[in-house]
């Protein structure tokens, strides 16, 4: 395989994301000859690197597999955050798909907007994000159903001693919004900022840029092992309400019930934690292995959800939803 053009191909490809790229435009673009593009294409494809189709009679085109939108046979996208809240569930669907044969691909988004647009886009079958921000997504577009609840827990407050402001940094579209919200109505703050993704909000917390962090394991572990002050846990704020959830592109959800339902079943009894999903948190939080175990435990895997509690959550959100609407979008396994 050429490597330099596998190279302009892949780096094309993933500014192209979700609408592809034509064959003919690559060897129009791309200044190579056309056998030699196509060889390099059939053997990006055998490595399960690319994916290519027929659209209409004439034009070929050609996505990387993680920005492909639509199924894909005996492939799984799974989306998450940068969080070691998903282990468990990873874990469980590496289980299944190594009993069925099926190959899984991780994929991690620094921010929920971003992962949503790939939910949009059909280009993840499984994606796994912020209570908040899936209720949002569920009710305004139409393409995923919400199966289940990830864990609760799991994040806090932590503040810096000696600061004069009370400002609080936190994510968006987010169970640490809510935190924040409820931790500023109990003291009576208004001061709120947003950060960009965990690591740097971390970073910048502990050079003592800001007062108060909403933060999540397995950064929250990290920054206590900093000597940071724990002022508040998710429990004392939020109850018992899922940080996470769960949620199928309706496409996988049709064509592959059994799986997801093997996965759901796997996730509720399975204790085990595979390597592989350790490894890949860990290389994505830049937290050590062991820490990212120890920081396993900091979640409620045991927690009950159902329609009346997708309901309550969406009221203290401020959003209404009828019965009819929650049919629509929760579908429980």
């Amino acid at each position: 395989m050429d490597k330099g053009l596998k190279k302009i191909i892949i780096s094309e490809l993933k500014k192209r994301k979700y609408n592809g790229m034509a064959q003919y435009e690559m060897e129009t673009l791309f200044n190579f000859s056309k056998s030699h593009i196509s060889e390099t294409l059939s053997e990006m494809i055998s490595k399960n690197i690319i994916i290519k189709k027929n659209c209409g009679k004439l034009i070929k085109k050609i996505w990387l597999k993680a920005y492909y939108p639509g199924h894909i046979e005996n492939y799984i996208r799974i989306g998450i955050l940068k969080s070691s809240e998903y282990v468990k569930f990873l874990s469980a669907a590496f289980s299944v798909a190594d009993s069925l044969n099926l190959n899984i691909q991780v994929i991690s988004f620094n921010n929920t907007v971003d992962m949503m647009n790939a939910m949009e886009n059909n280009a993840l079958e499984i994606s796994l994000s912020p209570a908040v921000s899936q209720i949002i997504y569920a009710i305004t577009k139409d393409n995923y159903f919400i199966i289940g609840p990830v864990a609760s827990g799991g994040s806090c407050i932590f503040s810096n001693d000696k600061f004069d402001s009370d400002q609080i940094k936190t994510s968006d579209i987010s169970s640490m919004m809510l935190l924040s919200r409820n931790f500023m109505m109990l003291n009576k703050y208004n001061n709120i900022s947003f950060y960009k993704n965990p690591k740097t909000g971390m970073l910048d917390f502990l050079k003592f840029k800001f007062r108060y962090i909403a933060i999540w394991e397995p950064f929250a572990s990290f920054i206590e092992c900093k000597g940071r002050k724990r002022e508040k846990d998710y429990h004392d704020l939020l109850d018992d309400r899922p940080c996470c959830l769960i949620s199928a592109g309706k496409e996988f959800y049709s064509k592959n019930n059994q799986i997801l339902e093997s996965i759901m079943n796997a996730y509720k009894s399975n204790e085990n934690i595979d390597g592989r999903a350790v490894k890949i948190i860990s290389r994505e939080t830049s937290i050590d292995y062991d820490n990212v175990i120890k920081s396993i435990h900091r979640y409620n895997y045991s927690i009950k959800f159902d329609i009346d509690q997708l309901k309550d959550y969406a009221n203290s959100m401020g959003i209404l939803l009828s019965e009819e609407k929650i049919k629509k979008i929760f579908k429980m396994m």
